[in-house]
């Protein structure tokens, strides 16, 4: 039996879209913001911890929690999607409409797995 190819993807979501995550028991990523017409997964771990602590948890920011998730797909699901490099080698995504998000959901193999959080000076910690 010929074992699937997967590619995993991480992604950034704050923590209003991490509670709808476990909300649909870690199998669906939540509709983007109704200005929003695309999402971008990353491909690379690295790089979404980078712009989580970086850009998302500095200035403005900095009040908010924000999650990296990670999600395996199956590759070839994936190869219609063209890789974009915005940036130095390590800054690669993906750049997919957000009408497509319900079919991108049906293809997540297993469970959205959370990495790591990165919580702002401001934002409320709770602890378990």
């Amino acid at each position: 039996m010929e074992k699937l190819s997967l590619t995993t993807l991480y992604y950034l979501v704050d923590q209003k879209e991490l509670n709808q995550i476990v909300e649909s028991n870690y199998k669906k990523i939540p509709p983007r913001a109704n200005d929003q017409n695309m999402f971008y997964p990353l491909l690379n771990q690295a790089y979404a911890e980078q712009i989580a602590h970086d850009w998302n948890n500095n200035g403005f920011y900095a009040t908010y929690a924000v999650h990296v998730i990670a999600v395996d797909m199956p590759t070839g699901y994936l190869e219609q999607f063209p890789i974009q490099q915005v940036g130095n080698e390590m800054e690669k995504e993906l750049w997919i409409l957000a009408t497509e998000l319900e079919k991108f959901n049906a293809q997540i193999m297993g469970r959205i797995k959370l990495v790591k959080s990165f919580f702002g000076e401001r934002s409320i910690k709770i602890a378990v």
